[in-house]
Order: C-alpha cells, then sequence, then structure tokens
C-alpha cells in the first residue's frame, strides 16, 4: 500500500461563508434559568449547612454557667437533695400503686 499524498481539507468544504445554525436563538434583553426542584432542595440544604456551620459547637457562655453553678456548694447540695427527693417520690408511688 503506498500514501500519494494528503487531500486538502478546503476542497471538501464549500467556499463562502457558513450557515447559520438553526438550532439557537438569541433573545435580547432578559437572562433568566430555571432550576429543579432537586437543585432548589440542594441550594436550600448548602444554604442550611453553611448557617449551622457558623455556629460554634460548644457553646461557651453555657459551659461558663455551669462550672459556677458546680463550684457554689449550695447549688450541688440542692441538687442533690432534689433529686433525691424525685427519686423517693417514684419509689413511693410506685410501690403504692402495686399494693
Amino acid at each position: 500500500m503506498t500514501i500519494n499524498g494528503i487531500d486538502r481539507v478546503e476542497a471538501l468544504i464549500p467556499p463562502g461563508k457558513p450557515e447559520k445554525s438553526n438550532l439557537m436563538t438569541v433573545q435580547k434583553g432578559v437572562d433568566s434559568i430555571h432550576l429543579s426542584a432537586e437543585a432548589q432542595k440542594q441550594a436550600e440544604l448548602y444554604r442550611a449547612y453553611t448557617i449551622v456551620s457558623l455556629v460554634p459547637e460548644v457553646r461557651v457562655e453555657r459551659v461558663m454557667e455551669l462550672k459556677q453553678k458546680i463550684d457554689n456548694p449550695d447549688y450541688v447540695n440542692g441538687a442533690i437533695e432534689a433529686t433525691a427527693d424525685a427519686v423517693m417520690h417514684v419509689l413511693t408511688f410506685s410501690s403504692e400503686t402495686n399494693i
């Protein structure tokens, strides 16, 4: 097999300007897009994720407040008494209903 040469590409294209495509129409003045329901849902989730990521994981003010309460012996003793009273109330109430 012998190759005699390469034909010119221009010979395949008819001379003159290329024809305009009828596939695309241009509207002047207004740009718009339409998002699918799935795209809108994803955008909403992304906005929520962005807002949540800005919130600190630890509320420092609340931690400091609880540390101060724990350091106060009156709070600790009151909490222990309140818990003990609640447990006794539940146990007493449940034993009365089982009779």
